[in-house]
């Protein structure tokens, strides 16, 4: 009996074989610490390396990459939009944000007197500012967000609006 093995990150692929069948098992590693597990009789031996292949490159296939900027968005969308006509949420669009005053861009957002009277101008560098730590560019505004550290995630995060709200 021949037996042969392929694994992945995901998958796992194990086949016995006996005369023109083939057991195959193989093996979804999920990730939370489940695995799901499928076995299957082929009478097909061709079948076996094209199973293969495919569950081998399925990981490469399978979602692109997440970027940086977006996944650090993840913290500003439950009270932001980015497009024109999108349904307001707790916090004004960011739509047009690069170039616009701050406390400006929404009409129909309640800003602070504070972020209202601050004179900001958002460009890169005063986004960066802001995201670092609002309550310390701006004593006084509302915004509950405590602040982003990371001044890579800050870049990242600064490229992608610039992309997505223009």
């Amino acid at each position: 009996m021949n037996l042969l093995h392929i694994s992945t990150a995901h998958h796992s692929i194990s086949r016995s074989a006996g005369a023109n069948k083939a057991l195959i098992r193989f093996q979804m590693h999920s990730g939370n610490g489940h695995d799901i597990k499928h076995g299957m009789k082929l009478r097909h031996r061709l079948l076996l390396p094209s199973l293969a292949v495919l569950i081998a490159a399925s990981p490469l296939i399978a979602a692109p990459p997440i970027d940086p900027g977006e996944q650090a968005f993840g913290k500003c969308e439950n009270c932001h939009t980015l497009k024109a006509g999108e349904r307001p949420k707790s916090g004004p669009t960011l739509h047009r944000v690069f170039g616009a005053k701050a406390g400006q861009i929404s009409p129909t957002y309640r800003y602070s007197p504070a972020l209202k009277a601050s004179g900001i101008v958002w460009d890169d560098k005063t986004l960066d500012a802001w995201l670092a730590k609002p309550s310390v560019m701006v004593r006084g505004n509302r915004m509950s967000f405590g602040g982003m550290a990371d001044p890579v995630a800050r870049k990242a995060l600064i490229a992608y609006l610039k992309r997505e709200t223009r």
